[in-house]
């Protein structure tokens, strides 16, 4: 049976969940790693959807995914190309809400699926391309703040991206100003990890107040 997002119950569940969210290079996987340094347990939605597109994964999303783009979308070996998925998404937007029709609900099936395993007492889904409709799934949207110039300088850096190329990156995602307007918690990233700690560290200070008060 095919996983949608209607097949996913939107009830609010422990432990309690956060949509870590933000646009490319906000900063999203260094706050990440500061909440693991506190304990909680994170999940890349990311690193979920790489598993997901293996050739010998079970949810045969590859397939779905050829049956959608064709053949050429597959190196050699079998696997997906990924940077040839990225220009098309990047620059077809009908092609990238295909992709994501495609993979999202059976990545957002696979991350609460680790919730089993899960002891901390809330835990940490990081979502890079984060939709208003993902909203009811979570019980608390924290938000990366970072200037548009500041990311687009570390796409070109971590990506080897042109400027161009970069732009087109940030344009395709959910805009940095509706993001945050989803978000019940924004931490700026200015670049200085430091005071990114101190961020994190205060909010996970007055959620662990919050929750243990509901207890």
């Amino acid at each position: 049976m095919k996983t949608t997002l209607s097949s996913i119950s939107p009830q609010k569940s422990k432990p309690y969940r956060v949509a870590l969210v933000g646009g490319f290079c906000s900063g999203k996987s260094l706050a990440a790693s500061l909440f693991q340094k506190l304990s909680i347990d994170t999940f890349d939605a990311d690193d979920i959807a790489r598993e997901c597109v293996h050739p010998d994964s079970p949810t045969q999303t590859l397939k779905m995914i050829v049956q959608s783009f064709g053949k050429e979308i597959l190196r050699s070996d079998g696997t997906l190309n990924r940077k040839l998925m990225r220009e098309i998404i990047f620059s077809d937007q009908e092609k990238r809400i295909l992709l994501e029709d495609i993979l999202h609900p059976i990545v957002f099936a696979a991350l609460f699926e680790k919730e089993r395993r899960v002891k901390s007492p809330y835990i940490i889904f990081q979502i890079p391309a984060f939709r208003k409709k993902y909203a009811q799934y979570f019980d608390h949207i924290l938000a990366i703040d970072a200037p548009e110039h500041t990311r687009i300088a570390r796409i070109i850096l971590r990506d080897g991206e042109t400027k161009e190329g970069a732009r087109k990156m940030l344009k395709a995602q959910l805009s940095q100003k509706e993001m945050l307007s989803l978000a019940d918690t924004v931490i700026v990233n200015n670049g200085d990890e430091k005071n990114l700690e101190q961020q994190v560290e205060a909010f996970h200070s007055s959620l662990i107040a919050q929750l243990s008060q509901e207890a």
